[in-house]
């Protein structure tokens, strides 16, 4: 565990203890939650940065004598969410998710060095973490949450009042330590509930789950999405997505960039357990912003324009990374995450298309 202490800042912006932090309106922290891993081994990889980056282990090479054989689909759903962020029975935090996660953009930011990207105007640029770890929104949540600000709210509880909850299935899969290549898709899901009941998940292999569509049922596209690279080394199942499709009620779904997932697979007698993983991702700065606009602790409404401004400057202040490509000469768009996330064995029924949240046209602000 680490010790606790305040999250470092650089330059300007809003340092620990700023005021405007503690003004922080309450935001829907389910969200944050799921933008931003437990303890999955490591390795460190070198790119063109100062520093070693931390990555997930590498890809096998040609000569891992696959036999080509293959285990049946497995399918897990994520049970539980963590944000590395606990509160020690002294009432002390400790900021667990430092050691979690990895890089995302091949820069390893520290003290004005090989930044990634150009941070918005009047605002601080944020430091990576260990390794070049990239976790903005961590970092947010464990000021706020020092602050007595906002809480990450029960993730599990939220599955059980049919918030829905991510689904990954694995296919091609041999069934050893090492597998060059698999097949890894992930994409949100409903518990289904049997005639009319409304009852929780049992999180031991036989709930069912409806996969939901990840945008309009209407535009054609499918609700999966599928990793661009996916393979086990070493016991640890790695999969990097371009994008996932997240689906946290009332918001509109929205996509999350940049994913890298890497978890322990374990033999459980016939069949195979995925332990704690790390998913690291970023959520694009404009999306977030249009959608803060229109929804708080009130409801779905517009937000008074000064409490918007608020929120708006606290995410801006935070943003720490490009969310869909890597080129350091632009405005810093995205805000970078980490979780810790818990899995249980699941059953897939037939897609489910409960209608889509409409957002009133609320005015959205940028950082720029």
């Amino acid at each position: 565990m680490l010790a606790a202490s305040p999250p470092h800042r650089d330059r300007q912006g809003l340092p620990f203890g700023h005021p405007m932090l503690a003004r922080l309106p309450k935001v829907p922290w389910s969200l944050v939650g799921l933008l931003l891993s437990a303890c999955t081994p490591l390795e460190t990889g070198s790119e063109t940065s100062p520093c070693e980056l931390a990555l997930p282990p590498a890809a096998p090479g040609a000569d891992t004598g696959d036999d080509g054989s293959e285990m049946p689909p497995l399918v897990w759903a994520a049970r539980s969410l963590s944000t590395g962020i606990e509160k020690e029975a002294s009432d002390q935090f400790e900021f667990e998710y430092r050691r979690y996660g990895f890089d995302l953009d091949g820069h390893c930011t520290r003290n004005g060095t090989d930044p990634g990207c150009v941070a918005p105007e009047s605002f601080a640029e944020i430091s990576d973490g260990p390794g070049g770890r990239d976790y903005g929104a961590n970092l947010l949540a464990a000021e706020n949450v020092l602050l007595g600000g906002g809480r990450i709210g029960d993730f599990t509880s939220a599955v059980n009042l049919d918030g829905g909850t991510l689904i990954v299935r694995v296919t091609g899969y041999n069934g050893r330590s090492t597998d060059r290549d698999v097949t890894v898709e992930a994409f949100w899901a409903t518990l289904a509930h049997s005639r009319g009941t409304r009852g929780g998940a049992r999180w031991d292999g036989s709930d069912v789950w409806l996969p939901f569509p990840h945008r309009s049922s209407d535009d054609g596209n499918d609700s999966v999405s599928v990793a661009r690279r996916a393979y086990v080394s070493e016991g640890i199942l790695v999969a990097r997505f371009d994008e996932i499709w997240i689906r946290d009620s009332p918001f509109p779904p929205f996509p999350l960039f940049k994913v890298t997932l890497a978890g322990p697979l374990e033999r459980n007698g016939d069949g195979v357990s995925l332990g704690r993983t790390d998913m690291a991702s970023v959520v694009q700065l404009d999306v977030l912003l249009a959608e803060f606009a229109a929804v708080s602790e009130r409801g779905i409404r517009c937000r008074p324009r000064a409490e918007y401004e608020i929120v708006r400057d606290v995410l801006c202040n935070y943003a720490d990374i490009r969310a869909r490509d890597n080129d350091a000469t632009k405005p810093c768009d995205g805000l970078s995450s980490v979780v810790s996330i818990s899995w249980s064995p699941a059953r897939l029924g037939p897609p489910t298309e409960p209608p889509l949240p409409q957002l009133p046209p609320c005015e959205a602000l940028s950082c720029e």
